[in-house]
């Protein structure tokens, strides 16, 4: 008498992956699906998501030889806030962390958002935020990292900088002065 031995996958639905897609890019794809023993000798085959930079997702099955495990992606996730001087062209602008996103793919300037209030004109606006995304190495200390003025005064910077280009193509002749927030 013969026992089947059960073997277990070795990724699950959520995982971040890396496999190469093409002559030399490896990727990284999130699995979305675990279609079974399907593969040649009842190999797991994966259904895995590529976000390609547009925007457009493209979805797949891949084998679980062609597979690397992956660490889930982290952004530090900054807001630039960016408030009028008066009527002129000057703007003061504080940044701000909202933590550490897991499994976030986008990075960079990410949003832009204004409001006005009833019977103001689009080039009247006072106030706007800016949301970047920056990435982080997937297995840091979010504590840590908040707590480390070097590490977090280097994204603040790259914040500002990717932040300030968003924010000047809506308003070109903008002077913005960023303020440093105790």
């Amino acid at each position: 008498m013969s026992s089947v031995k059960k073997v277990r996958p070795l990724f699950r639905v959520g995982d971040w992956v890396k496999f190469d897609y093409g002559p030399k890019n490896r990727v990284l794809v999130k699995i979305i699906e675990d279609r079974g023993r399907l593969g040649v000798r009842g190999e797991n085959v994966y259904r895995v998501k590529l976000e390609e930079e547009l925007g457009h997702a493209t979805e797949f099955e891949v084998t679980e030889h062609d597979l690397q495990a992956a660490p889930t992606p982290a952004r530090l996730f900054l807001d630039v806030r960016y408030l009028r001087q008066g009527d002129s062209n000057v703007w003061r602008a504080t940044t701000r962390s909202n933590g550490v996103f897991k499994g976030v793919k986008a990075r960079g300037a990410v949003g832009y958002t204004t409001s006005f209030f009833e019977g103001e004109e689009a080039l009247g606006e006072k106030h706007a935020t800016v949301q970047v995304l920056i990435e982080v190495d997937p297995g840091v200390d979010e504590a840590a990292l908040l707590a480390d003025q070097s590490l977090m005064s280097a994204f603040i910077k790259r914040a500002r900088a990717e932040a300030d280009a968003l924010f000047r193509s809506r308003h070109p002749r903008s002077r913005v002065e960023h303020v440093d927030v105790a």
